[in-house]
């Protein structure tokens, strides 16, 4: 698989639906480590990229809580791994990206939260077997490029 690169550069602020664990509650004492983002696909599961501390080659990734309230400062370059059939739309400049999930070591958990601000938020009506309801996308605005030397 290909090597491409993922500029971000976001302040998120993240919180849990009151009807879940806790961030904290789920992260049991385990510490955040980055986070899952994902190609916006309607007809499909979008592909998810992790953006980690591990794969941090330039710049800062922070996780803070700061009055009870988690917060991501980022403003980093991530080397991430692309199956050759994704390539071209990881890199295409209109391809839209979403917030999928946070990260805890050691072994990638995966911590659902919700973004409260720092991103675009879009409401929208999801249907399954039980019903509608109201779910949200969270839009981030990266950068990708084929070699580090872009950025």
């Amino acid at each position: 698989m290909p090597n491409l690169y993922m500029k971000l550069n976001a302040s998120i602020e993240f919180s849990h639906d009151p009807d879940d664990e806790s961030i904290d509650e789920q992260l049991g004492g385990e510490p955040l480590t980055g986070m899952g983002v994902s190609i916006y696909k309607t007809d499909s599961p979008g592909i998810t990229f992790t953006l980690s501390k591990g794969n941090l080659i330039a710049g800062n990734m922070d996780f803070n809580v700061v009055n009870g309230i988690h917060k991501l400062e980022c403003d980093g370059v991530f080397e991430v791994s692309c199956k050759p059939a994704y390539v071209d739309e990881f890199l295409n400049e209109s391809t839209k990206w979403i917030f999928d999930k946070l990260v805890a070591d050691p072994h990638e958990t995966t911590i659902y939260a919700e973004c409260k601000s720092g991103v675009e938020i879009e409401e929208y009506t999801e249907k399954n077997r039980n019903g509608e309801f109201k779910a949200y996308r969270y839009h981030l605005s990266p950068v990708t490029a084929k070699t580090k030397k872009s950025f």
